[in-house]
């Protein structure tokens, strides 16, 4: 909250900015985090420098061509992906991208023990032991997601 004080000299500004409780939260489009399909939260030097961590969420866009591309991609989990994951082939095997593409959101969190293989949505993930020093991801599907 900020308000005002008129201390007859000038006005002066006082409060605390808002703040995401837990983490920090970046939905907005100005924001966004333009990806390749073989990025991942380990491989992608703007993921790395925003220095991301469990509970942060951040919107990211990724290419149409990704899933044509999921030959040359790993993906590791379902659901909650390894952080050496392709974020883009992830969020479409997930159900949060559309095979053109789009924007989404990219939730971090701590690691889990192991990640399951599936297939879903044409794609199979492959299974792995976590990384305890590593993070997990997972995926939220924005309301209109077209570029």
């Amino acid at each position: 909250m900020y308000g005002t004080i008129n201390n007859g000299f000038g006005l002066e500004i006082y409060g605390v900015p808002c703040m995401e409780p837990e983490g920090q939260s970046l939905r907005d489009p100005e924001g966004k985090i333009t990806l390749t399909c073989h990025d991942t939260l380990t491989n992608n030097e703007d993921i790395q420098k925003k220095g991301f961590q469990a509970g942060d969420e951040f919107m990211v866009g990724c290419m149409e061509n990704c899933v044509k591309e999921m030959n040359d991609l790993n993906i590791y989990g379902s659901l909650e992906y390894s952080d050496d994951s392709s974020i883009c082939l992830s969020a479409f095997h997930g159900g949060s991208l559309d095979p053109d593409g789009g924007d989404f959101m990219v939730k971090v969190d701590k690691p889990v023990a192991t990640y399951e293989s599936e297939n879903r949505n044409g794609v199979m993930s492959k299974s792995k032991e976590g990384d305890p020093a590593g993070k997990s991801m997972s995926f939220e599907k924005l309301e209109d997601s077209s570029k």
